[in-house]
């Protein structure tokens, strides 16, 4: 289906107070510095929203007030160091879409939901972009989609979370908001001689993304078959898991942090350049509030991310009743067309059905 996206306004949102002088240097942590200049991603579709004027502005101004508190976010990286928190702003971006939502979520096609995006994933300036861009996509006949990137060099899922509540609850001028703490960076300084560190540039291939979503009865069935003599309740596995990751972070946090950090990363990197070694990378998404979205105008409809431009990836996220699970799965065309093909997979999970809204 050819989907129309036209741009009407693009313009600057500042925080609506200027940031004290004392906070205008922000630390990355080590593990920041590491992370790779790409944004994370996040959709957000809202069915019945009609008054464009006043939802437009309800969402810039907000915005502005929620940057107070995510200060960095409006700020620009000097060096792979220090974040300048200059107020430069974040970048919003109003835009038509030439459909109707319904046409959309009927069956969602991961090459046109990158275009409700304000940026590419991979950005090759990202570094001196803004770290935040929102693009809201209004659709014909009614129907909100809201595109939200930010800098992976300050972000992850979870921080991209606490942001889009708190700030749908200052849009809804709610005084419950759970606000950021910056403690990162004080746990894992960051080391001076990756200042200078290049670009990351992940490896990227031509390659498929397809949404799987297993409903919450073929989840139990699914754990049911996953079952065995050693792992009777699979849920163990997280707890096992959990124990070994505590005596991991014990092992970061002590004086041979760093150089036990740095030689993962290095460890990485050599399987990483190994053309035999396979990798697949698994993310999860599932429990992070997404569905409490509120600015104002009710809880998402659905919320997604898009087509992804790294093969062998895998995200989860929750399906809208909270009970189910999507899958998306990024692969190379080849092995996308024997998952789209296996019987078993397909016991569990249907291909890309409609969002029900």
């Amino acid at each position: 289906m050819e989907v129309k996206v036209h741009i009407v306004r693009r313009e600057t949102i500042k925080p609506s107070s200027p940031t004290p002088a004392e906070l205008g240097s922000f630390k990355l942590s080590l593990f920041d510095q590491l992370n790779p200049d790409l944004y994370t991603p996040l959709l957000l579709y809202y069915a019945d929203c009609r008054d464009r004027d006043q939802m437009t502005g309800r969402l810039k101004s907000s915005l502005s007030k929620t940057l107070i508190h995510f200060y960095p976010l409006a700020g620009r990286i000097t060096n792979n160091l220090l974040i300048e928190c200059n107020d430069k702003g974040a970048e919003f971006i109003e835009a038509e879409v030439g459909c109707c939502l319904s046409d959309i979520l009927t069956r969602p096609d991961t090459t046109v939901l990158e275009r409700f995006l304000p940026v590419q994933i991979y950005h090759a300036n990202a570094r001196d972009a803004p770290l935040l861009l929102v693009q809201a996509n209004f659709f014909k006949r009614g129907g909100l989609v809201i595109g939200v990137c930010v800098s992976h060099k300050l972000t992850d899922a979870a921080t991209l979370s606490t942001f889009i509540n708190a700030w749908a609850g200052e849009a809804r001028g709610s005084r419950e908001i759970v606000l950021p703490e910056y403690r990162l960076s004080s746990m894992f300084p960051p080391v001076d001689y990756l200042s200078s560190l290049p670009t990351v540039d992940m490896p990227r291939t031509k390659c498929i993304t397809g949404r799987f979503v297993i409903q919450s009865s073929r989840i139990a069935a699914l754990r049911a078959r996953a079952a065995s003599d050693y792992v009777p309740r699979p849920t163990a596995v997280e707890a096992v898991t959990a124990l070994h990751q505590q005596q991991y972070i014990e092992q970061l946090l002590g004086e041979h942090g760093v150089p036990a950090t740095l030689k993962t990363i290095r460890d990485y990197g050599v399987l990483l350049a190994n053309e035999r070694v396979k990798f697949y990378n698994c993310s999860s998404w599932c429990k992070f509030p997404l569905y409490t979205v509120d600015f104002g105008w009710g809880k998402p409809t659905w919320a997604s991310v898009a087509n992804a431009e790294f093969k062998n990836t895998i995200l989860l996220m929750n399906t809208p009743d909270g009970e189910g699970i999507e899958v998306w799965l990024t692969l190379s065309k080849a092995d996308m067309a024997l998952c789209v093909h296996d019987e078993e997979l397909l016991e569990f999970a249907a291909m890309n059905p409609s969002v029900e809204y």
